[in-house]
């Protein structure tokens, strides 16, 4: 009897546990969101004071490396910093359920003249492109700097084969891509989603 009592009390312990697990990676995805954002409000203030100060705009916005960026998508109610990807390619994601979106290295800048690519989970604790599929033609996004808003309209909504890495390529217009997994015969990550919008200054 006491040993019965010990393996149901065992089995009722390990589905709390892995009902918690994801619970606890979306809190510290929700954190690091947080500590993001208010990191990019402050840097944003600090440039506008300094502006102020010195009486002088910056006409043109130019990065050398991946800027503190805002994404919103007033379409699907998100809003997210965007982080560099640590790696080279989406794999990154598949070790790492908790994620945050992520700029494609080599691909371009907020506002440039070629492709931004950005990837992000659809499902798991940070499923912040879980409803990217809502998104048509004319759709609103924009990606916030601390030294402009760059605002783009989407083109279309596609899908692709994980191995078809041309969309993230450059292009001859200024373009935003985002990317992440689509599910198909039961298999979460079988297919990949694709958003591409255009510049629209």
């Amino acid at each position: 009897m006491k040993k019965r009592k010990i393996i149901g009390f065992t089995i009722i312990l390990i589905g709390i546990l892995t009902m918690a697990y994801p619970i606890r990676l979306r809190f510290f995805a929700n954190m690091e969101q947080k500590k993001l954002k208010e990191e990019f409000i402050e840097k944003k203030q600090t440039l506008n004071e300094s502006v102020q100060k010195d009486g002088k705009e910056q006409k043109e916005i130019k990065y050398d490396r991946w800027p503190d960026t805002l994404m919103n998508i007033p379409k699907i109610d998100l809003e997210a910093m965007v982080v560099e990807m640590e790696a080279s390619n989406i794999d990154v994601f598949a070790q790492n359920a908790n994620y945050p979106p992520a700029h494609y290295r080599d691909t371009d800048f907020p506002g440039g003249r070629s492709n931004v690519a950005i990837a992000a989970h659809r499902t798991g604790p940070a499923d912040y492109f879980r409803n990217l599929d809502k998104l048509e033609e004319g759709d609103k996004i924009t990606l916030e700097t601390s030294q402009g808003i760059h605002e783009y309209i989407v083109e279309k909504v596609f899908i692709v084969d994980p191995t078809d890495i041309s969309v993230i390529n450059a292009t001859d217009y200024g373009a935003l891509t985002l990317t992440s997994c689509e599910r198909e015969d039961g298999i979460s990550n079988k297919k990949r989603i694709i958003v591409r919008a255009k510049l629209k200054d």
